[in-house]
């Protein structure tokens, strides 16, 4: 205990010099009008930004161009707040192409589905899914 107390004061004087937030120093600004019940999104080491819709639309932002690119639709069953409802890029995405998808499958509307899916020449493949997990939902209540 004793050589922990002034490590803790040393991490508090760090604390009490931080600079505070202020809110009013970041701008805000639309980079994607047009995006359709957006989930989520995944910034790129190189400044992309790859994210999905609630519907199954995968689209990319480029940074480069500052446009949007469709790469594909999964197909998703979207009723109430079920559909597709979450996204990661893997790690190594830039060099692999590789995202997973928490969605609801269109052939399978009880269930929920994990799925990696492969982005090649800005194009997603359904062919390319695998499917890691599916699980049941309650349905009687949407």
């Amino acid at each position: 205990m004793k050589r922990s107390f002034p490590c803790f004061l040393l991490l508090l004087g760090h604390l009490l010099q931080a600079e505070s937030y202020d809110p009013s120093r970041f701008e805000k600004e639309v980079i994607v009008p047009a995006a359709n019940d957006a989930i989520q999104m995944e910034v790129m080491s190189n400044g992309d930004i790859l994210f999905v819709e609630f519907w199954g639309t995968i689209k990319l932002w480029s940074a480069e161009s500052k446009t949007t690119t469709t790469l594909g639709k999964i197909k998703t069953r979207a009723k109430g707040e079920i559909g597709l409802l979450g996204m990661a890029a893997d790690r190594d995405y830039l060099s692999n192409g590789h995202f997973y998808v928490l969605f609801c499958p269109e052939e399978k509307p009880d269930t929920m589905r994990v799925s990696r899916f492969t982005v090649k020449n800005d194009n997603v493949s359904l062919e390319s899914e695998v499917k890691l997990l599916d699980f049941p939902y309650d349905t009687e209540h949407i």
